[in-house]
């Protein structure tokens, strides 16, 4: 069993943290907005990790950097909310995702 290398929330307010992965799929976009939610293959996690935010159109199989805070939603659940408007998902060609 891996263990999990993501800094998880222990309290309301979490520092920042930076996360670069692949999007697996996404969830919800509104183009209007920009809002979006999906899904990231993290390197070292065994799950799926939720991102949401204003993100510009993202694409299954982009590898993609983030940057916000934890938060644990009541009815989904963990997700990292992206709130950096300099440090929106990007194409990365960083080997260590």
């Amino acid at each position: 069993m891996s263990q999990s290398t993501l800094t998880l929330p222990t309290a309301t307010a979490t520092p920042p943290t930076t996360l670069s992965g692949v999007v697996e799929r996404v969830t919800f976009s509104d183009p209007e907005s920009q809002w979006t939610v999906a899904r990231l293959t993290v390197h070292g996690e065994k799950d799926l990790v939720t991102i949401v935010g204003n993100m510009a159109a993202l694409t299954p199989g982009e590898s993609v950097r983030v940057h916000g805070h934890w938060k644990r939603h009541a009815q989904y659940g963990l997700q990292l909310e992206v709130n950096d408007p300099r440090l929106k998902a990007w194409a990365c060609n960083s080997p260590d995702r």
